[in-house]
C-alpha cells in the first residue's frame, strides 16, 4: 500500500478512518523521507502523516515536535475518534501539558491543540510492564481496543501481546 517507505522504515501505528477529512494515518519507527514531505523536514517517530491514495503523498497530519512531543518520544500507538481528535499513546512516559505526565500504557486525547488524558491505564489495573502498543476507538464507542506489547493480565482478562482487548471507558471494565 505504501511503497514509497524505505525497507528500512517499519509502521508504528496506522489507523483508516471513516472521516473524509483525515482518511489514512501511519507513523514510522524512524526518521523517513517521503514523498509530499519537504526534503528538510522528513516525517519523524513522533509524527503523524497522512496518506493521500490518489497523489501518492504524504503530508503532515500532527507535528510532533511543533506540539511538544520529545524528538526522543515514538508515538507507538494512534487512532481518531468520531469527532477527528487524535488518540495516542507513547513508548515511554512523557510530559505534556495538559495532561501531565503520560505513561507508556495511558492513552491521551489531542484536540484543538490541547491534550487530555483519555485513559489512564496504571488506574485500571495496567503493570508498568505493559506498554500500549496498538489501539482503536470506533466511531460512537466508549470502548477502545487495546493491544500490549507482552502477555499480561487485567481485572478479568489474561491476554498475550497478539490479542485484543477492549476498555469500557464508562463501566471501567475489560473484555476480550
Amino acid at each position: 500500500m505504501f511503497p514509497s517507505i524505505p525497507p528500512n522504515g517499519e509502521i508504528a501505528a496506522f489507523e483508516i478512518t471513516s472521516l473524509p477529512a483525515v482518511g489514512a494515518l501511519l507513523v514510522l519507527d524512524i526518521t523517513t523521507p517521503l514523498p509530499g514531505l519537504p526534503v528538510a523536514t522528513p516525517a519523524a517517530p513522533n509524527d503523524v502523516v497522512r496518506w493521500n491514495p490518489n497523489t501518492s503523498t504524504f503530508s503532515v497530519f500532527f507535528d510532533g515536535a511543533a506540539n511538544s512531543i520529545p524528538a526522543s518520544t515514538h508515538i507507538d500507538a494512534l487512532s481518531v475518534d468520531s469527532g477527528g481528535s487524535l488518540l495516542l499513546s507513547f513508548d515511554t512516559t512523557v510530559l505534556l501539558p495538559g495532561a501531565g505526565i503520560v505513561d507508556d500504557e495511558d492513552i491521551v486525547r489531542f484536540a484543538g491543540g490541547v491534550y487530555a488524558l483519555l485513559y489512564d491505564g496504571s488506574l485500571n489495573g495496567i503493570t508498568p510492564d505493559l506498554d500500549l502498543d496498538a489501539l482503536t476507538l470506533e466511531p460512537g464507542s466508549t470502548k477502545p481496543s487495546l493491544s500490549f506489547d507482552v502477555t499480561g493480565r487485567v481485572p478479568g482478562v489474561v491476554f498475550d501481546d497478539e490479542d485484543v482487548v477492549a476498555f469500557d471507558l464508562l463501566g471501567g471494565t475489560y473484555a476480550m
